[in-house]
């Protein structure tokens, strides 16, 4: 896990790196901490980071824009905003931290708002991937690699195709396979296919190209549905 830790008192940062230390040690998790003292610092690796500790008053950009341009380019980011006033606690839940903690309780608070991040992470990991099950045993699949889903013809078995062109295949009816997926990002595009909305790259006609140029039959039954059901995702 790498974290991030934005304070201009060098001294103050020194200490929450060696809490977020302990604290990670404590629950068998490896971390890689980074401290600096400036927010556009911290600003040119963002994206890199897992979890963002700021201080509100940093010189150049401030703890709270700082937090929005991560914000802005990492949904997932766990930000805990530190401060040494309850004022700026308002503005700061407009960029969704996990935690606002004031620095006279940062000691026993932070090590709480590491540990809900982490369980956090641990729950939306497990909800992320596939349960495959085939006569070589169990098997968890990424779902944000799994390109799409084929109904094998002759038997009933479905054939994942992954990116990379690793392929596995389940004896398991599609539609059954279908129900252990998120179905705000999977989608029957016909009897025999379903797709990760994540890799479309276009739909033209009745005809749907994903990654790796794979184009698949849109039947014309389900093309309105698929056509909301794209703009839907694009436009989240």
């Amino acid at each position: 896990m790498r974290i991030a830790i934005a304070d201009d008192d060098r001294e103050f940062g020194k200490k929450t790196e060696e809490i977020v230390r302990k604290h990670c040690e404590g629950i068998g998790e490896e971390a890689d901490i980074l401290c600096v003292t400036e927010g556009d610092t911290l600003l040119e690796m963002t994206g890199s980071c897992d979890i963002y500790i700021l201080d509100v008053e940093l010189p150049g950009l401030d703890g709270l824009e700082l937090a929005k341009r991560i914000r802005e380019r990492d949904e997932d980011a766990g930000i805990v905003i530190l401060s040494n006033y309850e004022k700026y606690a308002l503005p700061a839940y407009k960029v969704r931290p996990y935690d606002y903690i004031v620095k006279t309780r940062y000691e026993t608070e932070l090590p709480k708002a590491l540990d809900g991040i982490w369980r956090e992470r641990q729950r939306k990991d497990r909800e992320e991937v596939y349960l495959l099950e085939n006569d070589e045993g169990i098997k968890l699949l990424r779902l944000d690699k799994i390109l799409y889903l084929e109904k094998e013809k002759k038997k009933k078995y479905t054939i994942i195709h992954c990116s990379g062109g690793e392929n596995h295949s389940e004896k398991l009816p599609m539609e059954k396979a279908y129900v252990k997926l998120p179905k705000e990002e999977f989608i029957y595009i016909n009897r025999g296919h379903i797709i990760n909305m994540k890799y479309i790259t276009c739909l033209e006609k009745e005809e749907v190209t994903l990654a790796d140029s794979i184009h698949l039959p849109v039947s014309r039954y389900r093309l309105p549905k698929v056509k909301d059901e794209i703009a839907r995702y694009w436009g989240r």
